[in-house]
Parts: C-alpha cells; sequence; structure tokens
C-alpha cells in the first residue's frame, strides 16, 4: 500500500488546532472529457442535451464535461440526479462525479448521492462516497445524510467501498461522530486500506473517537502493515489525552527502524501530553537519532509530556 508521512511542520500545527491530514488517493476513475469540448458556462445546455443522448458514451461524456465546468453548472444538477439512475453503470458513476462540483447548495444532491452509495455498481458506489464528502467539505451540505449514508457504506461487501467511505468519513471530520461506532469494528477490518482508513477517520473525529482506542493499540502493537500502525499511531494522537492507556506502545514504536513509525508514535505521545510522560526517557534517546526530522519530532513531543498541563 503506497502512503506517506506528513511533514513534522504539519504534525505540529495539531497542537495549535490547524492540523490537516492527507491520504494519497487509490485508482483515479476518473473518465476522461473528448477532446476539444466546450467546458464554459456556456456549454452546459448543449452537454445537457446530450445526457439524453442515445449512446451511453455520449451521456458519460457529457456528464464529464459538466464535471469540468464545475460549480458554473448548477444549473444541470437536476439532469445529473436522473443520471444516476441511468441503465449504463458509467453514466452514472459520471454523473455521481459530477454532482460532487455541480450540487453544491443542493440538498437534492445530497439526497441523491446518499442513494447511489447503494448502487449495484462498485464504481458509481465509490464516486457517490467520494462527492458526498467533496460538497460536505465545501460546507455547503449538511453532513447529516452524507454521514448516515457512508456508515451505511462501511458495512459494503466491496472492501474498496468501505475504504472509500471511511477516507470520506475523515474528510468531513467531527461531524463524522455518529460513525464512531461502525468505524471501530472497521478498525478490524481484514482488508488493510479499510482498516487504515477507518483510523484514519476516528483520528480526525478526535476525543469522540475514543471507543477506537483499544483496537487502535491493538494495531500499533500487532499490525503486519506500516501504514496502518502509522496511521493509528496518529488517531491516538489525535483523540488526545483519553489515549494514555497506548503510551506503553507507542513507546515502543520509538524504537521502529522505520523512521516514519517513530515519528508517528511521537506524534501520539505529543498528542496525549503529559500523561505521557513516562516516554520522556524514550524519546530523549530518539532526540540523538542521526535523522534530522527524527530529532525534531522527539523534541517536540518532550515538550508536550513534559509541560505542565
Amino acid at each position: 500500500m503506497k502512503w506517506f508521512f506528513l511533514t513534522l511542520l504539519a504534525l505540529a500545527l495539531v497542537i495549535g488546532g490547524g492540523y490537516a491530514w492527507f491520504l494519497r488517493e487509490s485508482a483515479s476513475l476518473t473518465r476522461p472529457v473528448t477532446k476539444g469540448a466546450d467546458l464554459t458556462k456556456e456549454s452546459v445546455p448543449e452537454h445537457l442535451k446530450a445526457l439524453k443522448d442515445p449512446s451511453a458514451d455520449a451521456r458519460t461524456k457529457a456528464a464529464s464535461a459538466l464535471f469540468q465546468v464545475g460549480d458554473s453548472a448548477q444549473e444541470a444538477t437536476p439532469a445529473l440526479i436522473d443520471a444516476l439512475g441511468d441503465k449504463d453503470a458509467g453514466v452514472r458513476e459520471a454523473a455521481a462525479k459530477a454532482l460532487g462540483r455541480c450540487g453544491v447548495s443542493s440538498p437534492e444532491a445530497v439526497e441523491a448521492l446518499a442513494g447511489a452509495v447503494g448502487d449495484a455498481a462498485t464504481a458509481v458506489r465509490a464516486r457517490a462516497a467520494e462527492s458526498l464528502v467533496e460538497l460536505a467539505k465545501l460546507a455547503r451540505a449538511d453532513a447529516e445524510k452524507p454521514v448516515a449514508a457512508l456508515t451505511k457504506a462501511l458495512k459494503d461487501a466491496d472492501a474498496s467501498v468501505r475504504a472509500g467511505a471511511a477516507h470520506a468519513l475523515g474528510e468531513i471530520g467531527p461531524a463524522s461522530r455518529p460513525a464512531a461506532g461502525a468505524l471501530v469494528v472497521n478498525l478490524g477490518d481484514a482488508d488493510v486500506l479499510a482498516r487504515t482508513y477507518a483510523a484514519f477517520a476516528l483520528g480526525r473525529i478526535g476525543p469522540e473517537g475514543r471507543a477506537g482506542i483499544p483496537a487502535l493499540i491493538e494495531i500499533i502493537s500487532r499490525d503486519a502493515d506500516d501504514g496502518a500502525r502509522f496511521h493509528a499511531a496518529g488517531a491516538l494522537g489525535l483523540i488526545g489525552p483519553e489515549s494514555r492507556a497506548a503510551v506503553p506502545a507507542l513507546t515502543e514504536m520509538l524504537k521502529s527502524s522505520n523512521s516514519e513509525l517513530k515519528k508517528a508514535g511521537a506524534f501520539g505521545l505529543m498528542g496525549i501530553g503529559p500523561d505521557a510522560r513516562s516516554a520522556a526517557p524514550a524519546l530523549r534517546e530518539m532526540a540523538k537519532d542521526e535523522e534530522p526530522q527524527v530529532r525534531q519530532a522527539a523534541e517536540w513531543a518532550l515538550k508536550k509530556v513534559e509541560s505542565a498541563n
């Protein structure tokens, strides 16, 4: 699994409330727009007409073109919602993607996408989940319906849909707290991406993700995948002081031969704060590391665990 470590500067911003965590997207579902297509607002009527073309390929390209036009094509929202019911899965997928941009300020788009999360086609379900989170991130849609739909998708038979739903819930952030219980269950998912994104989402929910602490500790202690361990450590740090039971396991991570896991362990301890004071000796030892970023992570964590609350 491909994953990457956020710079330590960004990690430090957590303490100031400015934290942003980015995960690398898996395979893109983007369908190309026909070369030379008119992507201006003035072209919207033409694309709307093409959405009714007898050719599924033409309908797919029309929806893809509307995606490219973006929120300037809000007038296309009703037609794109209708296209979610197209008999062709490719058309439905392209329509779901387009609604993530064109459906801003539209409760109907949110409701339609929530329904599409239950589509028979895996690609459509995944794209609908992605578009739901785009609308929620823009703060132009109430998160309640997207969260409910995505929580249901956490039980999907397809692992990529479960992973995508968890990722979307994480991007929505604290408003995803009603999904916390389902996310905790998915920490035990056999699919590594599904459980990694579940950890990511619980961290983004914050302190109300506390129910996942035992399972997150299990991941950092025993999971065979370093990416899953990395994000579980990050989640424990974001949950905060209530993760104090994780201090021994996070302290053990500081001894890893993997510098990214060392930094993740330090971040987890930094988020726990003074309740992780017992890790100070290990952090001092880590501060002697030959890698500058590892040393810096240890130094920042030491400041937090040795602070007076």
